[in-house]
Formats: structure tokens, sequence, C-alpha cells
């Protein structure tokens, strides 16, 4: 047995479950980052499954809980990367009236994710820092919107509708969170059926471990 890989339930559990904890953490500073469209959630979901591969390599559980926590993770990290920017307006942010100044199609190198970046101007014709993103020509230039803004600047703004939906990802996330520790201590206490296999894909252990 190779000394380095947690032994008792305990250090599995906690392993398993502090690897989607990190995730989670990833997702929330990404969602301050700025990143258009769905990159933020799509970076945040590779995250999860980083955290997953990295505690097939150190733990060897049951496939069943493998497969739970790795759904129950995703549905609390993307939850996340969503409701922290909601949350943050909803809390701390100014509903504004505010005019769309200009407009952006963006599409990415690959072709995924394409969206519109709308700039927005207050009453007053002050530029709002950051852009709206929507993934639909939703508005054109001069259309008046309500949107939610952060004064402090940490996150995009966003229209009154999306901030309203805070409070279900919040619940999702929770749920999720619930779902990964119950999946992280059935994980923990959980043992593989048979052998490990020398190698598999690119190295990575996978499955019936």
């Amino acid at each position: 047995m190779n000394p380095q890989r947690p032994r008792t339930a305990a250090s599995r559990s906690t392993t398993i479950l502090s690897l989607y904890l990190g995730a989670g953490l990833v997702a929330v500073a990404v969602s301050f980052a700025g990143l258009p469209g769905d990159r933020s959630a799509e970076v945040s979901m590779a995250t999860v499954v980083a955290a997953f591969v990295v505690g097939q390599q150190l733990v060897r559980y049951d496939a069943r809980a493998q497969f739970g926590g790795f759904f129950a993770a995703a549905l609390f990290v993307v939850s996340v990367n969503f409701a922290v920017p909601m949350t943050v307006l909803a809390v701390h942010g100014e509903r504004v009236s505010a005019t769309v100044a200009d407009l952006r199609s963006v599409t990415p190198p690959l072709g995924m994710g394409s969206h519109y970046r709308y700039g927005l101007v207050d009453a007053q014709g002050r530029r709002i820092a950051g852009f709206l993103v929507e993934p639909s020509r939703a508005f054109v230039v001069g259309d008046q919107i309500m949107v939610v803004v952060d004064r402090r600047d940490w996150v995009a703004p966003q229209t009154t509708n999306e901030v309203d939906e805070a409070r279900p990802y919040l619940l999702a996330a929770l749920i999720g969170f619930v779902l990964t520790v119950a999946m992280s201590l059935i994980g923990g206490h959980s043992r593989g059926d048979g052998p490990p296999p020398e190698r598999g894909l690119f190295g990575i252990w996978i499955f019936s471990r």
C-alpha cells in the first residue's frame, strides 16, 4: 500500500470532500473573473472533473459513491458559480434604469458559448462598469432596461430577472453541498471491488477500484 494515500475512513472522506470543496472555491473565484458567456461555468465544471480524477488517484472507493459524488459536486460547484454574483448583486447591488449604448457578438475560437455583450449607460449618461452578457440578442442599441449594478465593480451587471433567480441557485448549491458531504462520507467508508488495474487511460485509475 502506498503510504502517501489516506488509509482511514475519516482521511479518505476528508480527501474526497476537500477536493470538491476546492473546486467550489475555484468556482467562487472564477465568478468574479468576468469571464464571458458560459465560460465561467465551463471552467467550474472542469475543476469538478479535475477533482474527480485526482480523487481517483488518491482514494480507492466504491464506483457508485464515485458517480454519486461527482454529480453531487457538479450540482454544488456550478450552482455556486451562478449564485455568487447574483447574491452579491441582490445584497449590495443597486437597481438602475440603463440604456444599451453598444452591443457586440462574441464567438469563441471553437464556436462554443457564443454570446452578446451589451455596453450600458445610466440615466446621467455615465458608463456602467462591465458588460451585460446574454446568450442571445435580447436587446438593441437604444433599449432601456432595468439592471442591477455593483458600484464596487466586483461583478458585472445583470438584469433584475436574473438577480431574482439567486435564491433557487443558492438552494441548489446547498442541496449539492449536502449531497457532496454525504457521498464523501459514503465513499470514505467504502472500498472498491478487486485490485486496482496497473494502469488505465493516461495512467488514470477509474471506477471498479
